[in-house]
């Protein structure tokens, strides 16, 4: 009887692990989930903090904006092309008739929460359909993404831009160098020092975390145990926008007179450096200057949507962080005319108010289409096609 109950145990055993096994491939293969602990473990094997940025090609997502977001759709469909930009696929060699633009910065580039046919790019696009000289046909590809600052941009030039024979790039950034600076962020990507010893448990989680069943039994945890932290909640991205939360967060926490610490020498640097890597390649290259809601004169009532006014432990008042944004574009401007490019006035010519923006400095619908439209005018007055 002893021995049929280990024959039972054991065959229950070796059944339970190929089931186990069996899910797991099931999971990796077809319903894969982020590893919670990626950018830990890349920061053990790396010797520097900088991963490159990018999307995978032929993402579809949903995305869901918060009804209270003013001038947002409903929902949103969110797809990347065959090599991981928001636009038509890319088609290589280039075609004779394609005029080849590229977009380039963070989120505000990116239109996360814009449906595909609502980007700034997608507009801007439309715009130039049967405008551009000699039987040209322009194609914009969207290479913003959430969080890239002009290091980021220089490398998504660098790597993965360059080769695809673009005409032009048109670089639209600044607040996520702001966000930087204030975060004390290292440009030249350092190691931070010596890495800590791992405790067992530790090492257990980390180990466990490369398979996808224990990452979903620590999503189920940390949704009915753990709630985010201020910068989960701050850098987290979900399908559904948390926008409220976030401007909860910046309430609950107290106005500081501080004036936000900035780094303008490196960003500035980065802009002349990707001029230079641009022009090596032959490319054109146009600057945006960052719009922003802070300091509204025209729409006060804008500052109950803002949230990233509150940065790394602080909530800074409006008129310093418009001052630092401005600081920003003028060190953009400074560079567009030492390196003759020419600089798209985003932040004067797109007003402070609810009617093109939704929060701090995103695009809403009425936003997106005013700046496309505004860029493509800016660009065939100023002859940059021929």
């Amino acid at each position: 009887m002893r021995s049929a109950m280990v024959k039972n145990l054991l065959a229950l055993g070796v059944t339970l692990v190929i089931m186990l096994v069996v899910g797991e491939v099931i999971l990796r293969l077809g319903f894969p989930v982020e590893d919670p602990y990626r950018a830990r473990k890349q920061g053990m094997t790396a010797d520097a903090k900088y991963i490159e940025s990018q999307f995978a090609p032929y993402q579809q997502l949903e995305l869901l904006p918060e009804p209270e977001l003013p001038g947002m759709p409903a929902k949103a469909r969110f797809s990347t092309d065959n090599l991981g930009f928001r636009g038509p696929d890319i088609v290589q060699p280039k075609p004779p008739s394609e005029f080849r633009i590229f977009m380039v910065g963070g989120s505000t580039t990116e239109c996360l929460y814009l449906d595909d046919t609502m980007t700034t790019a997608y507009v801007l696009e439309s715009f130039l359909a049967g405008r551009l000289p000699h039987g040209k046909i322009a194609k914009v590809y969207n290479a913003g993404k959430s969080g890239d600052r002009s290091y980021d941009h220089l490398a998504m030039i660098g790597q993965r831009i360059v080769h695809l024979q673009p005409d032009m790039i048109i670089v639209f950034c600044g607040i996520n160098d702001l966000t930087a600076a204030i975060y004390n962020a290292d440009y030249l990507h350092f190691p931070s020092g010596a890495k800590a010893e791992l405790t067992f448990f530790a090492q257990v989680k980390l180990l466990l975390t490369e398979f996808q069943i224990p990452r979903r039994l620590y999503y189920v945890y940390r949704s009915i145990f753990r709630p985010k932290s201020d910068v989960e909640l701050l850098t987290a991205i979900g399908l559904k926008s948390d926008y409220e939360e976030k401007v909860a967060l910046r309430k609950s926490q107290p106005v500081s007179d501080d004036f936000p610490r900035i780094d303008l020498i490196h960003y500035g640097n980065n802009l002349i450096s990707i001029v230079g890597l641009a022009r090596a390649h032959g490319v054109r290259v146009v600057m945006m200057t960052q719009a922003t809601t802070w300091n509204s004169k025209t729409d006060p009532g804008i500052a109950d949507r803002h949230w990233a006014s509150y940065r790394n432990g602080v909530t800074y008042r409006e008129d310093m962080l418009d001052s630092a944004m401005n600081l920003y574009n003028g060190i953009m401007r400074e560079a567009g005319a030492a390196m003759d490019v020419p600089v798209f006035e985003t932040a004067l010519m797109i007003p402070k108010t609810r009617v093109y923006f939704y929060d701090d400095c995103h695009f809403n619908m009425a936003g997106a289409r005013k700046a496309g439209e505004l860029l493509g005018a800016f660009l065939l007055e100023n002859n940059l096609f021929w």
